[in-house]
């Protein structure tokens, strides 16, 4: 029904009349808060440290900040207070202690003590913690140098496909010999490419890091180790390419309106490196798919191709893929309902399937041209 003339007269009447009230610029709500005043975290000075029990390296100042979203200092009066856990220490000892000023002083060899810090303004709390070690050394070296380091015959770039990728931080002192039994707290930038869980952010002693790829694209690592009362850092860019290998599996759907389903490709738009192979896999209970590309000529055959621990490509020609089984017991021994191309040159491949009329597409670029 439509609105009578005099009520939406009657409404733009009390409207204007309750503008008219307040200055034109107010808003209702509260205020936002400036994220320069916002407290957003707490860092410590220190975050890996290594002691001896030698005297002056064997105490430290920590020193807890509070900070806002921006980064900024934040000015409070608040009292920070600093505990230790020993869960996870090698001595069962209390090797270190901490003042009620965060200084912290090493009684006893040790490693993986942890220091707490925790600070309250208003509501809110933050914590921030510090991994130590403490070690028995005579005369104690001078820290010189940290450096993330590939492995020999690796290197700062892997694809996405790799199941893991390995680093080796290095401490060296003033004669360029290794510190053993140090840490060092490595940072990654960019979550999307290996995940908040799976680089390294706390401690190290001098082993391996693992470094397990999510996503193509860049990252900076950046490890600090404070080692006998000297702090250092350094980074590593790190480059983790597209895929090597790709797959794409044709999924049966039932269109709305439609009694028999089609063959739809999953994923229907994909990225892999130039000379990936890439495999087709019907899983399409007992119906068969075709796979024809726009541009065939540079679509090359993938002889024997390991596709799993499961099956193997054998010996095919390149280009267009003929109709094939699915993966079911109806196919017999039609290589479980898989086929494989091998892309050497770069550019984006369309597909389709004639049994269908779906469509996909490959895109194919250098592998370490990433985001």
């Amino acid at each position: 029904m439509r609105r009578p003339i005099q009520s939406a007269l009657l409404s733009l009447s009390l409207f204007s009349l309750a503008s008219s009230l307040g200055c034109g610029n107010d808003t209702t709500g509260p205020t936002p808060l400036d994220p320069a005043h916002l407290y957003f975290q707490l860092t410590l000075n220190h975050h890996a440290i290594t002691m001896a029990l030698t005297v002056p390296y064997n105490t430290i100042q920590l020193v807890a900040t509070p900070r806002s979203a921006t980064g900024a200092l934040l000015t409070d009066t608040s009292t920070t207070t600093y505990t230790v856990d020993f869960s996870n220490d090698v001595c069962g000892c209390q090797s270190v202690t901490i003042s009620p000023t965060g200084l912290l002083t090493a009684d006893s060899v040790d490693v993986n003590a942890v220091v707490i810090a925790r600070h309250t303004i208003g509501n809110v709390t933050k914590t921030d913690t510090a991994f130590v070690n403490v070690n028995d050394v005579n005369p104690v070296p001078v820290f010189t140098t940290l450096a993330l380091q590939p492995l020999p015959g690796d290197s700062a770039y892997m694809s996405v496909s790799d199941v893991f990728s390995q680093l080796v931080p290095v401490a060296l002192d003033q004669n360029k010999n290794q510190i053993d039994n140090f840490r060092v707290y490595i940072r990654n930038t960019n979550t999307l490419v290996f995940g908040y869980n799976n680089v390294p952010r706390q401690n190290r002693k001098r082993d391996i890091i693992n470094l397990i790829p999510n996503n193509p694209g860049k990252t900076l690592l950046v490890a600090e180790a404070t080692v006998y009362g000297i702090s250092l850092t350094d980074t590593l860019l790190y480059t983790v390419g597209w895929p090597i290998t790709g797959s794409i599996a044709i999924n049966s759907v039932t269109p709305a309106g439609r009694l028999t389903p089609i063959g739809v490709f999953s994923p229907h738009d994909d990225t892999v490196a130039a000379s990936a192979t890439v495999f087709w896999l019907n899983q399409m209970q007992g119906q068969s798919v075709d796979v024809v590309f726009d541009n065939p000529a540079t679509v090359q055959a993938a002889d024997s191709a390991l596709a799993s621990q499961f099956y193997v490509i054998p010996s095919q020609g390149g280009g267009n893929i003929p109709a094939f089984a699915a993966m079911d017991s109806t196919q017999g021994q039609d290589t479980l309902g898989v086929r494989a191309r091998r892309f050497p040159t770069a550019g984006t491949y369309i597909y389709h399937s004639v049994l269908y009329g779906t469509t996909g597409v490959l895109h194919v670029v250098p592998e370490f041209q990433v985001p």
